[in-house]
């Protein structure tokens, strides 16, 4: 391999490029990546020519890294492709990642040479390889650096093809399977993506070869013995039930097996994914789907101390000379005003009928109960 340092080159903007390289390489502000492309390159890092680190007021002037594709070989980038479309299923390119926006430019001038006659019958068969399509598919210019719309997408689907030839099979026969809980929860979630139009033409491509269709997927049961999650999330449920008498629970609780377990159960609830057997299970262990129906952690708190209180004392009737329950007896008095003025829910009263609030002449209200405060269709 030839070696060659930033004197080397006669290209000024390309030397003071290799310049800055070799600069934030001695201060360590290289991507890992980025220096294992520049060692295959054969760049020496030994040497390098003064360079303007100051504004013309002396302040510090801030250099971007970025890659160069005049360092990188044609196979290399035909390498580095090959990996991208592997990885992602689709040309979706960031712009403020430099090596993918190197390779999006690098993939658009292949194509120009090929629709002019320059391009090599070589170099377009080791093209192909990596898609048939891969001159006719479009090329997506992502601005932002943001989370993809599948993280992971083709890992998944490579493990249910594996799954599939665990059974024997090619694809998913049209009456259904029984799945296990992973793969059941996946296909419904695939399902419901594309009904709303969120996967891409190359995703619908590879979900069909494996006999992917909506009716198929309505087809499919949960394996028996794959029960065990939806068991052990109902057990530490019931327990957070019996300790705190809700089955609010916060974010931050601290079982965050607990929270995953509630937030994924309401997510497949809201997308409309639960199978009748699990809705059955949950119904019968009392768990809350909506939380804006059922009270709130804080008020279930400011609840439980005035549980606490009439525990202690056997009644409701503060007085002034116990100010260290001036929270909690202004707490009861504003239950109070909000239940006659009917901004309390049904289980806000159940629960204040249980500790015996004396309500007075005027009776509490449910708003849940009342047609008026419900939204009109």
């Amino acid at each position: 391999m030839v070696r060659f340092s930033a004197r080397d080159v006669k290209d000024e903007v390309l030397r003071k490029w290799l310049t800055r390289m070799a600069s934030h390489y001695e201060r360590r502000k290289l991507q890992p990546w980025q220096i294992a492309i520049l060692k295959r390159a054969g760049f020496d890092w030994t040497w390098r020519a003064p360079v303007e680190t100051t504004d013309f007021l002396g302040r510090p002037r801030r250099v971007g890294v970025q890659m160069h594709e005049g360092l990188l070989s044609w196979e290399e980038l035909c390498r580095m492709l090959s990996e991208h479309f592997a990885r992602t299923g689709e040309l979706l390119f960031h712009q403020r990642v430099d090596e993918e926006r190197i390779l999006a430019t690098w993939l658009g001038k292949q194509r120009q040479k090929l629709s002019y006659g320059k391009l090599s019958k070589d170099r377009e068969q080791a093209l192909l390889q990596i898609h048939p399509e891969i001159f006719t598919l479009p090329i997506r210019r992502d601005k932002y650096v943001r989370k993809r719309a599948r993280p992971g997408w083709l890992n998944r689907y490579h493990d249910v093809q594996a799954y599939l030839r665990n059974k024997d099979l090619k694809a998913f026969p049209p009456e259904g399977l029984a799945l296990p809980q992973d793969v059941y929860d996946w296909l419904h979630i695939q399902k419901y993506d594309d009904k709303a139009r969120l996967l891409t033409p190359v995703q619908l491509k590879q979900l069909h070869s494996i006999g992917y269709s909506p009716d198929m997927v309505s087809k499919c049961r949960l394996m028996r013995d794959e029960f065990s999650y939806m068991d052990q999330g109902l057990e530490r449920y019931r327990a957070f039930l019996e300790t705190h008498g809700h089955g609010n629970v916060p974010e931050s609780y601290h079982e965050l097996k607990l929270v995953n377990f509630v937030a994924h159960i309401r997510k497949l609830y809201r997308m409309n994914l639960l199978s009748e057997e699990r809705r059955r299970a949950l119904d019968e262990a009392g768990f809350v789907f909506a939380v804006f129906e059922q009270p709130t952690p804080a008020w279930m708190a400011q609840y439980e101390k005035l549980a606490a209180y009439k525990k202690e004392k056997g009644h409701l009737h503060f007085t002034k000379y116990e100010p260290q329950y001036a929270e909690t007896s202004e707490y009861l008095r504003q239950q109070k005003l909000r239940g006659r003025k009917g901004l309390l829910l049904s289980e806000h009263i159940r629960l204040l009928n249980e500790l015996g609030v004396e309500w007075g002449n005027k009776k509490p209200i449910p708003k849940d109960a009342n047609p008026s405060n419900k939204k009109k269709p």
